[in-house]
């Protein structure tokens, strides 16, 4: 009597997808009830697909003369009955059946066999649909040309409504949330980095602009004094033949200063009458004076720059799978 100990059926070594008939290769070893490897030769092994570990329903299945060499077999799931693509639409196991008996347990199949979606000629043959309903996809192409490699169970993000649909049933939604334009964030798991959201904010949950809120500084105090020349005639009209107060300085044009305390300069125009009789007519005087401004003012900040704060990005088409 056999018994089959997987070894290595979650080693799918290879996808032939893009043959007419795709094919999963697997590898196992069947040894008898010692645990002895059984010998060289053939043996009929029949494969069977199911829904479930145990019980469930068989999706496919076939059954081939397997060469058995040192107890190591080696087997092309779909060399004789084609796999399609829309056979793995959820999670699958491998039953195998030696001499009439189904061993127990059966194998979890890997991911890999989800691969055959990519082979986008037979699956939409098939009417089948790459991904798992909730998945996101970025792609180059436009929604016509992503449903004829993907299926029409894909649809954009973009705030449709989605009532009957698997998804709608899944997460209890009816409308898609509309992505158009926006950047996507992974959902807070710790609450560590998204300050306005917590690991309990349901899923795509719009956040509108914000800037990170920040001051600008002013490097020297607001206080300070203007000076300015008050120039204006004086009172005194003319002096006659009197010396002005000292000190007096005579400069290049024959006028005179005089310097009172105050910074406060008067000039004053010399003449002679050609008798020995100078006369000094005051010319115009002249104060220099400040005045001291408050501290508290305002600055104007002139704005600059485009609609809104960005990095740089590429933009792409946005899918979910609904069906």
């Amino acid at each position: 009597m056999l018994r089959f100990l997987f070894t290595a059926i979650a080693v799918l070594t290879s996808l032939c997808l893009f043959a007419q008939n795709p094919t999963i290769s697997i590898q196992g070893t069947l040894k008898d009830v010692n645990g002895a490897s059984v010998s060289d030769g053939d043996q009929n092994i029949t494969f069977k697909i199911y829904d479930a570990l145990t019980g469930g329903t068989v999706i496919w299945q076939e059954t081939s003369d397997v060469r058995v060499t040192g107890g190591i077999y080696s087997h092309q799931l779909g060399s004789v009955d084609p796999i399609s693509g829309g056979m793995f639409s959820g999670p699958r196991w491998l039953g195998v059946v030696v001499n009439g008996l189904e061993l127990t347990p059966r194998s979890p199949m890997s991911y890999a066999p989800y691969a055959m979606s990519v082979n986008s000629t037979q699956r939409i043959a098939e009417g089948g649909c790459s991904g798992q309903v909730g998945d996101l996809k970025y792609s180059y192409l436009n929604p016509t040309q992503f449903a004829q490699v993907n299926g029409d169970c894909w649809v954009p993000l973009d705030g449709r409504a989605i009532p009957g649909s698997q998804l709608a049933q899944i997460a209890g939604i009816t409308t898609l949330p509309d992505a158009s334009g926006a950047f996507l964030r992974a959902q807070e798991y710790n609450d560590t980095r998204d300050d306005d959201r917590t690991p309990n904010t349901p899923v795509a949950t719009f956040q509108a602009n914000q800037m990170q809120s920040h001051a600008h500084g002013l490097s020297e105090s607001g206080a300070h004094d203007h000076p300015y020349i008050d120039e204006h005639p004086s009172g005194i009209q003319f002096l006659d033949q009197e010396a002005p107060p000292s000190p007096l300085d005579a400069n290049a044009e024959g006028f005179f200063t005089y310097n009172q305390p105050g910074a406060r300069t008067i000039w004053f125009e010399y003449e002679n009458d050609g008798s020995g009789g100078d006369y000094f007519r005051l010319k115009k005087e002249i104060e220099t004076k400040s005045t001291s401004q408050a501290g508290n003012h305002t600055h104007d900040v002139l704005s600059a720059g485009g609609a809104e704060t960005r990095p740089e990005n590429f933009n792409f088409y946005l899918y979910i799978r609904i069906d």
